[in-house]
C-alpha cells in the first residue's frame, strides 16, 4: 500500500506544483513531511521510490512510519490505516460495480 499512497500522493503534488519535475515534487512532500511529522523524511528517497513506480518496478516499496502517516494526512485521511480501509472498499465498490455490469450485459444477451 505505500506505493499507492506514494503514488497519489505525487499525482496531487503536481496538481498544487503544477510542475512535472519529480526533484521538485520529492522535495515539496520532503518539506510537507517535516511540517507533519516534525521529523525529516529526504526527497532523495521519496524520488528513488518514485521513480521505481514510473519504471513499473516490481521492487517493494517501503516507507518509515512517520512518512506514511504524513503522506496520508497529506491526502486528506485521518492515518495511513484509513486510507487503507478507503482504499480497500474503493477496489472492492469497483470490482462490485464492474462484476454488476457483467451480469446486467449477460442477463439482456
Amino acid at each position: 500500500m505505500h506505493k499507492e499512497l506514494l503514488e497519489e500522493a505525487f499525482n496531487k503534488a503536481k496538481e498544487e506544483t503544477r510542475s512535472d519535475r519529480v526533484t521538485h515534487l520529492s522535495k515539496y512532500l520532503s518539506d510537507f513531511i517535516v511540517e507533519d511529522s516534525n521529523e525529516p523524511y529526504g526527497e532523495r528517497i521519496l524520488r528513488d521510490h518514485y521513480n521505481k513506480i514510473i519504471k513499473n518496478s516490481n521492487e517493494k516499496i517501503y516507507l518509515r512510519e512517520h512518512a506514511a502517516e504524513s503522506l496520508s494526512h497529506y491526502l486528506g485521511f485521518a492515518d495511513f490505516t484509513d486510507f487503507i480501509n478507503t482504499s480497500t472498499n474503493d477496489k472492492t465498490n469497483k470490482k462490485s460495480k464492474s462484476n454488476s455490469f457483467v451480469k446486467s450485459i449477460n442477463s439482456f444477451l
